[in-house]
């Protein structure tokens, strides 16, 4: 498929794959508008951006993210995400096409049109010029000199402070399953489905050291509903047209999922439905969600999945 390059900012290229990671069923691209909370065009500008990068593709017209890097890109720290999101630029043709003819010519929007003719882009050089400038920039890939002008920075994929950064990312996520499946119990954690609860939990802990109090209930929340959609298949419960963990909970029995580990599944709905429904009618607006109430949740839920599948697996009944 031939290259296209839109127009958008490597910040909502994180901000995009950060949303289709949310999404284990895959998502449309009025999610992510919503979620990245810009209009349609920014959030589809940003989709495609991403997908031209190998993070994330598109199927049916669904999005679904690609890995590993989506996820090392999204759960990495502040100071890592630029490294992770340059291995990926440096390995786009029009990217490095771009470099080696901001070197030749020295003037970025030559380079731009230079890399518009090269691969029969439809875009206006200045808007292939301006997303190039913002990934290279963001990911150190570039270095400003002042007057709109730019230089490329050394970069050697091998050498030791990408990998290190690389190998850091991965053992950060690998540490942070670790601490989950400790906390689960290997009996809990194994029965879960790695996909759809364990990866999405593990990620909600590790989104714990951002900015976002509402980002780890988005991955915690999604992680929970899975939960119940595999707690249903096992006891063969029909969860037709029941969206969310609320609904989908009032279709068990007590003797399925019980009554305190209902009305906990519950807590978790409510909070899920403050953090991601926008206006709340009973008030008029959009709940505010604190670091706290970010850090409980992410706990309950865990909680909350080691009580409902001890049960299950006739082990003991806790809170």
């Amino acid at each position: 498929m031939a290259p296209d390059i839109f127009p958008t900012t490597a910040e909502n290229i994180i901000a995009a794959t950060d949303a289709v990671l949310t999404s284990v069923q895959g998502c449309a691209d009025n999610y992510v508008a919503e979620f990245m909370d810009v209009p349609i065009a920014n959030a589809q500008n940003a989709l495609g951006m991403a997908s031209e990068l190998g993070l994330i593709q598109q199927s049916n017209g669904k999005y679904f993210p690609l890995r590993p890097f989506a996820v090392y890109l999204v759960t990495a720290k502040d100071t890592q995400k630029a490294a992770i999101l340059r291995l990926v630029l440096e390995d786009y043709p029009p990217y490095q096409t771009f470099k080696y003819r901001l070197g030749v010519t020295g003037l970025a929007s030559m380079a731009a049109e230079q890399v518009k003719v090269l691969y029969s882009l439809s875009k206006h050089r200045d808007e292939i010029k301006d997303t190039l400038i913002s990934l290279g920039t963001f990911a150190n890939s570039l270095v400003t000199e002042g007057g709109g002008l730019f230089k490329s920075a050394d970069f050697n994929t091998q050498s030791a402070g990408f990998v290190e950064i690389v190998v850091e990312v991965a053992a950060d996520r690998a540490l942070a399953e670790s601490k989950i499946r400790t906390r689960l119990g290997n009996d809990v954690a194994n029965w879960i489905n790695y996909a759809e609860v364990l990866t999405p939990i593990t990620t909600g802990f590790m989104q714990l050291r951002g900015d976002s109090p509402r980002t780890p209930i988005v991955y915690a929340g999604n992680a929970i509903e899975s939960l119940l959609t595999q707690i249903g298949n096992h006891f063969q419960v029909d969860l037709t047209n029941a969206t969310g963990i609320n609904s989908k909970v009032d279709r068990f029995n007590q003797n399925q999922i019980k009554t305190k580990h209902k009305n906990m599944f519950k807590y978790l709905g409510h909070i899920r439905n403050a953090a991601d429904h926008g206006v709340d009618p009973e008030i008029a607006a959009s709940w505010t969600i604190s670091r706290e109430t970010s850090i409980e949740y992410v706990n309950v839920a865990l909680s909350t999945i080691k009580a409902a599948v001890y049960t299950i697996l006739n082990m003991e009944y806790i809170v």
